[in-house]
């Protein structure tokens, strides 16, 4: 029987384990949102501006190009993911973060499960420094097995790995990221309050440029008698 398992973890001794499991959850969540807001920047950025699709986009936003990329990167990833949940194929746009764990003779083992290619691929990549896990990875394919570990060892994780799965464990999953919840850390919403504010604040700039102006001497002039001052006269 093949197994390649090149990620997974096992629980350390007196972890508490719901504790450990909500701490994970928040900051892979924190990674995800993160990372696809950087996957949608660079969408955005790189948008094909002789579409159908973005020119419908630039016309419904009177000429905002920036609402118009972010836009058209929010519907690329909603569209793609979506094609990518219903098949098999796989994709930069395979947005499904999981976490599944596994009680094998009292002790508890996780594996992270996120598509290599995904621009997610690395949002579970803290658990390496996280000190109340240890490494559990297993293979026996053609690769050689870790250095770093005795044969004992090795063919230690081998019968574990064999156990949880002759005993049909389903294990327990916990969802950072998944189609139907997608919303929940599509970044997009965040990003549009944050590009209407930064426009906001641009307009006011236009409307009021001695103001600007004056904000920006009382800077430079700092610690010195203040602009406009009799001082002198």
């Amino acid at each position: 029987m093949s197994t390649t398992i090149y990620c997974a973890y096992r629980l350390k001794r007196g972890v508490n384990f719901w504790k450990f499991v909500r701490g994970v959850k928040e900051q892979a969540t924190e990674n995800v949102k993160k990372e696809l807001r950087n996957f949608y920047s660079s969408l955005a950025a790189s948008a094909r501006t002789d579409s159908e699709d973005y020119q419908k986009m630039l016309e419904f936003h009177e000429g905002n190009e920036q609402r118009a990329r972010l836009d058209f990167a929010r519907d690329t990833c909603r569209k793609l993911y979506k094609e990518n949940y219903a098949g098999w194929e796989r994709s930069i746009f395979d947005f499904t973060v999981q976490l599944r764990f596994y009680e094998y003779k009292k002790r508890i083992y996780l594996i992270p499960r996120v598509e290599e290619i995904s621009p997610l691929s690395e949002v579970f990549n803290f658990l390496q420094a996280d000190n109340r896990v240890e490494d559990f990875s297993y293979w026996n394919n053609s690769d050689d097995q870790l250095e770093t570990i005795s044969l004992r060892e090795w063919h230690h994780r081998r019968d574990v790995w064999y156990g949880i799965d002759a005993g049909k464990w389903a294990g327990v999953e916990i969802r950072v990221c998944d189609f139907y919840h997608y919303f929940d850390v599509d970044p997009w919403l965040d990003m549009v309050r944050e590009l209407a504010e930064a426009e906001k604040k641009e307009k006011t700039k236009r409307k009021n440029p001695l103001t600007t102006k004056k904000k920006r001497d009382r800077h430079q002039t700092s610690g010195k008698m203040p602009v406009g001052s009799d001082a002198g006269n």
